[in-house]
This record gives C-alpha cells, structure tokens and sequence, in this order.
C-alpha cells in the first residue's frame, strides 16, 4: 500500500505505508531504549533532551534578527533569520561544523530535531 499527497506544503510527498516512511523506526527506537535502560533512566534522558530543547529556543530568542516557531517543548525547534539566508547558514552548519539539522520551508527555515547528544 503506497500513500501519495500531492497537496504537502513541501511539493509531492510519497511513502510505501499510509503511516509515513519511518513509523516503524520511532517505535522500535523507543522500545529498544525501554529495554536497555530503566524507567527512571528513560525518564531522567527525556527530562535533558526537553530541557535542552527549551534552552536552545531561548537562546535562539536572544539573538538580534532571528525568530523561533512556536514554542517547542518536547525535542524539536526550528527558527528563521532575518540578516542571512536560513538556507545558507544550514548548509554551513551542516557541511563546516558537521550539525545534524534540516532546511524547511513554508516558512523558510532550519529545523533542529534535539537528542541526548545536544543535552
């Protein structure tokens, strides 16, 4: 079963299931993580990757000319700037400084999906 939407803000989006290209990969993460760590760990991790999250939009928040989405709370950011281009400082952050993150547009931005490893 192949699910296909031609109206996706981000042009033709396409994947082989109805519920996404990785559906699979976010439940079998997080049942590997249950089963490797306590509860109270799993739970002590997600508490860091938050709190990094709500860090990072803060301090995102104090730099002239640059606005963040919304209001993350969980483990995902994006922000645009106003003084270059978001598309340029991405590639920049990803090829130079080896930043895991992603261009998005509508609106235009960079999207920073947060991990233990930025906490």
């Amino acid at each position: 079963m192949y699910y296909i939407n031609t109206e996706w803000c981000g042009g033709l989006y396409g994947t082989p299931s109805f519920c996404g290209s990785r559906s699979g990969f976010a439940s079998a993460g997080a049942w590997y993580a249950l089963t490797q760590n306590t509860k109270n760990t799993y739970k002590y991790n997600t508490a860091r990757v938050i709190e990094a999250t709500k860090k990072t939009a803060e301090n995102l928040r104090k730099i002239p000319g640059v606005t963040v989405f919304g209001n993350p709370e969980l483990c995902a950011l994006a922000f645009n700037t106003e003084t270059i281009s978001c598309f340029d400082l991405c590639s920049y952050l990803k090829n130079q400084k080896d930043y895991d993150i992603s261009p998005i547009h509508l609106p235009n931005g960079i999207h920073i999906s947060m991990t233990l490893a930025n906490s």
